[in-house]
C-alpha cells in the first residue's frame, strides 16, 4: 500500500501542466501480444529522439514508476518522446495488463517470447513516430531485457540506459537465493542473459550503464562484468556507480543527467 501510494503521489506532482508534455496510451500488438504504451512528448521539431522506457520486474508491486520517469524525460528533454511500456503479464496501478508471462519475478521472464514481443512493440514505434534516434531505457529486470534486445535486433536502437542491470542472469539468480530464499529461484529458467549474448550485439552502439553503490538486488559487480565484456568486443560502455545508493535509482536525478549525455552524443 505505501509503494502504491508513492506512486500515485508521483504522478500527481509530475501531472501535466500548462506547456507541460502531452500523454496518451496505445495498445501495441496484435491480440494475445498486446502491450500497454503511454506516450510523453512535447512538440515535434528537429531531430527527435525515442526513449523507450521498460520497468523492472516488480515482484511485490503493480510498476507505474516508469511513467513517471517517461514524463521527466519528456519535460527535460523537448527533442525526445518518452514510451514506457508495460511488460508483458504486468498490471499497472491504472488496473490496465499487458498480454503475456508476468512469470515469477525471479529472473525468469527475459525470455525469446517476451524479448520478442517488447522489439516488436518499440519497431512499431519507430514505424509511427519516425525518429532521428532511438535510445532503450531499462531499470532492473528491464535493463537486462533492454540489453537482450538490442542482441536480438542490432538495428533497433542507436543508444541505451541500463539502470541497476542483473546483467549476468546466473550470477544475479544465486546472489538473490541469498537474500531472499525461495525454491522459485532453483527452478530452471529459459532467459537469456545479457553478458551471454554480448557477441551479438552492435558494434557502434553507446551504452551507459549506471549502478547505485549499495545496490544489494543488483550489485555493480554484474554491471560492471557486462560492461567489460562489452569493451572487449569493441562496444562503447561506460558504467558509471552513484556514491551510496542502492537499487530504486531510476528517478534519480544523476539518471536523468546520464541520459542527457546520451541525449547530446547523439545530437
Amino acid at each position: 500500500m505505501l509503494e502504491i501510494t508513492r506512486i500515485i503521489f508521483l504522478l500527481t506532482i509530475f501531472a501535466p501542466a500548462a506547456g507541460a508534455p502531452s500523454v496518451r496510451t496505445e495498445w501495441i500488438g496484435i491480440p494475445g501480444q498486446r502491450t500497454k504504451a503511454k506516450i510523453f512528448e512535447q512538440s515535434r521539431t528537429g531531430k527527435q529522439i525515442l526513449a523507450v522506457i521498460l520497468h523492472g520486474d516488480a515482484p511485490f508491486t503493480k510498476p507505474s514508476y516508469q511513467y513517471v520517469f517517461a514524463q521527466k524525460l519528456a519535460e527535460a528533454f523537448p527533442q525526445v518522446v518518452a514510451v514506457a511500456l508495460l511488460r508483458p503479464g504486468y498490471m499497472d496501478i491504472e488496473g490496465d495488463t499487458s498480454d503475456g508471462n508476468r512469470g515469477n519475478a525471479t529472473a525468469d521472464n527475459y525470455t525469446p517470447e517476451v524479448i520478442q514481443q517488447l522489439d516488436s512493440a518499440a519497431t512499431r514505434l519507430k514505424e509511427e513516430l519516425h525518429p532521428s534516434f532511438v535510445v532503450l531505457v531499462g531499470h532492473s529486470g528491464g535493463a537486462a531485457i533492454a540489453a537482450d534486445m538490442m542482441a536480438r535486433d542490432p538495428k533497433l536502437a542507436d543508444a541505451a540506459l541500463l539502470v541497476s542491470c542483473p546483467c549476468d542472469v546466473p550470477a544475479f539468480r544465486d546472489h538473490m537465493k541469498t537474500i531472499a530464499p525461495t525454491p522459485l529461484w532453483n527452478e530452471p529458467v529459459r532467459s537469456i542473459s545479457p553478458l551471454s549474448a554480448v557477441d551479438y550485439m552492435p558494434r557502434n552502439i553507446a551504452i551507459r550503464l549506471i549502478v547505485g553503490e549499495r545496490d544489494n538486488v543488483a550489485p555493480p559487480v554484474l554491471a560492471e562484468r557486462y560492461a567489460r565484456a562489452l569493451q572487449k568486443h569493441g562496444i562503447g560502455a561506460q558504467l558509471s556507480v552513484l556514491a551510496g545508493r542502492g537499487h530504486e535509482i531510476l528517478l534519480d536525478k544523476d539518471v536523468v543527467e546520464e541520459f542527457g549525455k546520451l541525449v547530446r552524443h547523439l545530437s
